[in-house]
């Protein structure tokens, strides 16, 4: 079992004053089987005339702030404890094949959680480039376990991971196109070319710890959020992958919300009256805490 703690602080400037503004955040880490949230705060400067939290359709919990005082700056800065005790998920070794089938065979909760994730979504839309792709990689008799190395390998191959290529509002097909991006475009990469290919396929926001060079010391703000992929199949459940690093995932990963794509999961997304141009900065640390196991 891994404990971190984790801080997450949000800045935006404003050119002209915020007369009005309503956010939503998404930064609590989840409370769910292997992964155990024991502390969360959440500080918001100015401070917002109200605010409350609710549950999403994704079991997400969210927190939501009203500021009816002007201003021309916004920090909302969050800190997490968290216990992950998570292995390395089991991909099976049946076809894609035969796996669709035990899908259509499914029924209850399980049938419905899985067709959730198997669609088009809004930022990840259906496309005859995703289907061919998948018709490419994959055959009709390709198991789980090689069909996930072929496409890890693929994307090895064709792609390159570039902090400074692409932003949030960059479309999948752009990525694409550029074969450059950040673990956003590759997570609806993959999104598209495995619902493509049947399988149901969910995103999911949250951290990755990260170590530094040897011999360096670990500097604080510097880390960032992660984005990876959890996809279903009947009679083993749902499996983390993470197609930026190829590799399944494991108790290095802190789970924040789940999403169809990025666009359910966003930390942080408002709309405000006034503020002119925007300026962001964000700055995340992840730190094991004293006593930690290795995953």
């Amino acid at each position: 079992m891994n404990r971190y703690k984790i801080k997450h602080v949000t800045r935006i400037e404003y050119s002209a004053p915020v007369s009005y503004s309503q956010q939503c955040a998404r930064l609590q880490p989840m409370s769910r089987m292997d992964q155990q949230l024991l502390h969360y705060s959440l500080t918001i400067f100015p401070e917002p005339s109200s605010q409350g939290e609710w549950i999403d359709f994704h079991g997400n919990r969210l927190n939501y702030f009203t500021l009816s005082e002007r201003h021309n700056l916004l920090i909302v800065d969050s800190t997490s404890e968290v216990t992950v005790s998570r292995i390395a998920g089991i991909l099976p070794s049946v076809s894609l094949r035969e796996l669709r089938e035990a899908f259509k065979q499914l029924n209850g909760p399980a049938r419905m959680e899985g067709e959730n994730s198997i669609y088009a979504s809004p930022l990840v839309t259906e496309h005859r480039l995703w289907s061919d792709l998948s018709t490419k990689l994959f055959g009709p008799e390709t198991t789980a376990i090689a069909a996930i190395d072929l496409f890890f390998n693929w994307l090895h191959d064709e792609f390159v991971f570039d902090s400074k290529a692409t932003t949030t509002d960059t479309p999948l097909l752009e990525f694409y196109e550029k074969r450059r991006g950040v673990c956003q475009d590759f997570s609806h990469l993959t999104l598209a070319i495995l619902r493509a290919a049947g399988i149901p396929a969910r995103y999911i926001s949250g951290y990755l710890l990260t170590e530094p060079a040897p011999g360096q010391p670990r500097q604080l703000g510097v880390d960032a959020s992660h984005a990876w992929v959890q996809l279903y199949f009947a009679g083993t459940g749902w499996v983390g992958i993470d197609p930026t690093n190829h590799c399944l995932t494991d108790s290095r990963y802190i789970k924040v919300a789940i999403g169809r794509d990025y666009s359910d999961v966003s930390p942080l997304r408002g709309s405000v009256i006034g503020g002119g141009t925007q300026t962001v900065a964000v700055g995340v640390t992840v730190e094991r805490c004293p006593g930690n196991s290795t995953p």
